[in-house]
């Protein structure tokens, strides 16, 4: 955002409550960006916020689960994102076709963005892929629940016997 102020009128929203918000937030006022970057907490209508996104960018590293992923999909954006395992989950499916950040993230990170915003027949031609396939997922009973295995694998959704377990 810091790199792309002065060319650009972006905005980024954040969304939820995790562990590094206070960081993020330290952060945000250190590159003076306050009036560019928007904490909003955790959200239940989150389909209204990428309804009025252009660009779905998640730089996770560490995120196995990658479902609010497959939500900027569902509603037609480009992505780009870090190679988190979730990402590479997908991605060895062909589910979404996201921009992957490779090296430098702030700097790749920057680039794709850039990239997308001045090739508006790219951003939409990568968000109607990906509507498209997250369409066939959602439709693909078996994908659907070898995702949900996978993250019940990692305790993202627990079962009865993770729970008797703590």
């Amino acid at each position: 955002m810091a790199r792309l102020r002065e060319k650009y009128d972006l905005h980024y929203i954040l969304c939820g409550t995790g562990s590094d918000l206070d960081f993020l937030q330290k952060l945000t006022r250190r590159l003076h960006l306050q009036d560019r970057v928007h904490f909003v907490g955790y959200r239940t209508d989150i389909p209204d916020f990428l309804g009025a996104a252009d660009i779905f960018c998640y730089p996770a590293k560490q995120s196995n689960d990658c479902i609010t992923v497959q939500e900027a999909a569902t509603a037609g954006l480009p992505i780009i994102s870090a190679r988190c395992p979730g990402m590479k989950w997908y991605a060895e499916r062909e589910l979404f076709e996201p921009i992957s950040l490779k090296g430098d993230m702030v700097d790749t990170c920057a680039a794709a963005i850039t990239k997308l915003i001045e090739d508006k027949l790219l951003q939409k031609q990568m968000g109607a892929v990906n509507r498209a396939q997250a369409k066939k997922f959602d439709r693909d009973d078996n994908k659907q629940e070898e995702s949900y295995e996978i993250l019940r694998r990692n305790h993202y959704f627990p079962t009865v016997e993770h729970i008797k377990a703590k």
